[in-house]
């Protein structure tokens, strides 16, 4: 199955466990052998707690990545907005502290989706365009479909209208009842 396949639902619905789980980020009681888990390994995790190395800016994009050529670093870190002199100085030199805590969570979360225009391999997406500005975030919808139109399966959790138009399956998850979540106990 390939395609931009969005979740949404209420905080609290489960769209988040959902992703990380599926990444193998978080692990979950014992479950069904039907249900597919994307390992980190081959998976872009996109969140504002992806893990940002210490180090430069061409650094945190490529992590976990055989990517050599500054150019490819450049023209990835600019699809996104990250190469503003103003917002983050110094371009691919540009010096991040480990955990990206010089960074805005909408940065961190750009260089997620720098580092998705490296790879080819699923996307999981956790509120991708949430702390960006209208204009920002219309680049990350972009990016996402158009990586989804190529091909690749990307999985997004949103409260984004336009990213679920824009998606080919939209899921919306519920939130359990109390009665529920007592018998689910």
């Amino acid at each position: 199955m390939m395609g931009l396949i969005a979740i949404s639902g209420p905080s609290g619905s489960g769209k988040s466990t959902l992703l990380r789980r599926l990444a193998g980020i978080e692990t979950a009681a014992p479950r069904p052998q039907s249900l597919p888990q994307v390992t980190a390994k081959g998976c872009d995790w996109i969140s504002t707690d992806i893990y940002v190395p210490a180090g430069t800016l061409g650094e945190a994009i490529a992590w976990n990545r055989d990517i050599q050529h500054d150019a490819v670093l450049r023209n990835a870190a600019g699809k996104v907005g990250l190469l503003d002199e103003q917002l983050l100085p110094g371009g691919l030199d540009a010096r991040i502290t480990e955990g990206g805590g010089n960074l805005s969570g909408g940065q961190r979360m750009r260089i997620g989706i720098a580092r998705i225009l490296l790879s080819e391999g699923v996307v999981l997406a956790d509120e991708p365009t949430a702390k960006l500005d209208s204009t920002t975030a219309r680049l990350v919808r972009t990016i996402l479909t158009e990586a989804a139109s190529q091909g690749r399966l990307v999985i997004v959790a949103t409260h984004d209208r336009k990213l679920i138009e824009a998606a080919s399956q939209h899921h919306v998850l519920q939130l359990k009842s109390q009665a529920e979540r007592a018998v689910a106990a």
